[in-house]
């Protein structure tokens, strides 16, 4: 993983890259030299996938609830009369 590729994933999570930092126990020069030296280690690697793997569930779940919401509301018949038109 590259330092673009974890910039994104945290702009996607809505997470800056200080709190990741804190987040990882490192400071927060060594969580930007990391970033821009395209140096993630593999535990930032695997929280990174977690993150994003979290963000991925709340949108299914997010998208389960809308079509549930969809198929509660009430439906209406179309019904065409002979003759009319």
């Amino acid at each position: 993983m590259d330092g673009k590729e974890c910039m994104a994933i945290l702009r996607k999570v809505g997470i800056s890259r200080d709190e990741f930092a804190n987040m990882m126990g490192i400071k927060r020069s060594t969580m930007r030299t990391c970033v821009h030296g395209n140096r993630i280690s593999r535990k930032m690697v695997l929280k990174l996938r977690e993150l994003n793997g979290e963000k991925v569930v709340e949108e299914e779940i997010a998208e389960v609830d809308a079509m549930i919401e969809e198929a509660k509301k009430p439906k209406v018949e179309v019904r065409e009369v002979p003759g009319e038109a």
